[in-house]
C-alpha cells in the first residue's frame, strides 16, 4: 500500500490552487492513480475559526478525503486534514492514510503547519482542532492537588516566569491584538477584557468581545459583567472593580468555566490557565484577587464580594463566596484561589 501511494500523482490543478493561496479550504480526492482537486471553499477574508467549523456540512461520513486548510495569517501555512471516517471502506482508509505523508512531499513540508486526523464530524470544530495541539496528562488525586500547588506558585510570582516553563508543556503566548487590549486594561483606558484560546497555541480575545458600557465595576453606571462574558466556552476574564476604601480599585482575574463547555475545550483552558496568567504578568498585567466560577451569572457577586463584602460582613450571598473554603481543583463554585503578590520593582 505504501508503494501504490508514493505512486500517485498529484494533478496540475491541486498544485496550482494549493500555490495561489486564495482560497480558505482544498477538497482533495483519490481516483485512480491520481489525487485530484474536487472544489475549493471559503475564503480568507471570513473568520478561521467558523471557516473550520463549516467543514462538518462538507464532508461525506463514508468516503474519505484529504482536506488542505488555509490557515491563514499570521500563520500563512497549510493544515492537511485527513478525513477518514469510521464507514468508508477499509481499502479507502488505507490509501487515505498512508498517503498524507506523499501529499505533504510533493506539495511542500515547509508550507505546512501539521496535520490533523479525523473521523467524525464533531472532530471538524475548532475548538477540537485547538484542543488537539495540548497535550493533557491525567492525574491522580494526589498528583492533582500537588499540580495545583506547582501552579499556586507559579501564579503567586515567586521569580521570573516565562509561558513555557509556566506551562511545562506548550507555550502558549499573547497575540498583538490580546497584547493591544492588555495594554488599555493596564494604563485604564479599558476596566474588562476578555480573552480565550486561538490557533497555533495562541491567547487571543474572545470573539465577540465588547467592553463597551463596563466602567469599573462597582461605580455608578456600570453594566453589569455577566452579560458580557462567553456563555458556552471558558474564558479568562480581565476586570477592575472598586475597591472596599474609597477611591481604590482592585484588579480581578476569573477564569469563568461554564459547565456546559465541551469537557476537551475545558482541559485546555485549565492546562492554559498558567501560561496566560504569566503571559499577562509579562505586559504588565498583575491581579490581586483570582477567583474561578463555573456560571456566568455568577461574575457579579464575586465583584460585588470585592466591592462591598468587606463592609457588609459574610452576611450576603457574595461574602459567603468569598469566605468559603476552596475545594479541589475542578469541584465547587465560585472560589478565590490566592492573592497575587507582584515582584518588587
Amino acid at each position: 500500500m505504501s508503494g501504490l501511494s508514493a505512486n500517485l500523482q498529484i494533478e496540475p490543478a491541486v498544485t496550482q490552487a494549493f500555490a495561489a493561496m486564495d482560497a480558505r479550504a482544498l477538497h482533495l480526492a483519490i481516483s485512480g492513480e491520481s489525487i485530484v482537486l474536487e472544489k475549493t471553499l471559503g475564503s480568507l477574508s471570513n473568520d478561521t475559526s467558523s471557516e473550520f467549523d463549516a467543514l462538518q456540512t462538507q464532508v461525506s461520513t463514508d468516503e474519505a478525503k484529504f482536506i488542505l486548510f488555509n490557515l491563514g495569517s499570521p500563520v500563512n501555512k497549510w493544515l492537511l486534514v485527513a478525513w477518514v471516517p469510521d464507514m468508508a471502506q477499509v481499502r479507502s482508509k488505507m490509501l487515505y492514510s498512508s498517503s498524507k505523508d506523499h501529499v505533504k512531499k510533493t506539495l511542500g513540508l515547509t508550507s505546512f503547519k501539521g496535520d490533523y486526523y479525523a473521523n467524525d464530524v464533531a472532530d471538524l470544530k475548532w475548538d477540537s482542532y485547538s484542543a488537539s495541539l495540548v497535550k493533557v496528562v491525567s492525574l491522580n488525586e494526589r498528583e492533582e492537588v500537588l499540580e495545583q500547588e506547582k501552579q499556586d506558585k507559579i501564579a503567586d510570582g515567586g521569580g521570573q516566569v516565562t509561558a513555557g516553563a509556566a506551562m511545562g508543556v506548550v507555550p502558549f503566548s499573547l497575540t498583538s491584538e490580546a497584547t493591544a487590549q492588555l495594554t488599555k486594561f493596564k494604563s485604564g483606558e479599558l476596566h474588562f477584557v476578555s480573552l480565550g484560546l486561538g490557533a497555533e497555541c495562541t491567547i487571543n480575545v474572545s470573539e465577540g468581545f465588547d467592553a463597551s458600557g463596563v466602567n469599573i465595576v462597582g461605580a455608578v453606571g456600570s453594566a453589569p459583567l455577566a452579560s458580557k462574558l462567553v456563555q458556552t466556552s471558558p474564558s479568562f476574564v480581565c476586570v477592575r472593580c472598586a475597591g472596599p476604601i474609597a477611591g481604590s480599585t482592585v484588579e480581578v482575574f476569573v477564569y469563568s468555566c461554564p459547565e456546559n463547555s465541551p469537557v476537551r475545550t475545558k482541559m485546555s483552558f485549565s492546562t492554559a490557565k498558567s501560561a496566560a496568567l504569566s503571559e499577562m504578568k509579562r505586559v504588565g498585567v498583575v491581579f490581586e484577587k483570582n477567583f474561578e466560577i463555573t456560571e456566568t451569572s455568577e461574575v457579579d457577586d464575586v465583584l460585588k464580594t470585592i466591592v462591598e463584602g468587606e463592609k457588609s460582613g459574610a452576611s450576603s450571598a457574595a461574602a459567603e463566596i468569598k469566605h468559603k473554603k476552596p475545594s479541589r481543583p475542578g469541584k465547587g463554585r465560585a472560589r478565590q484561589i490566592k492573592k497575587f503578590v507582584p515582584d518588587d520593582p
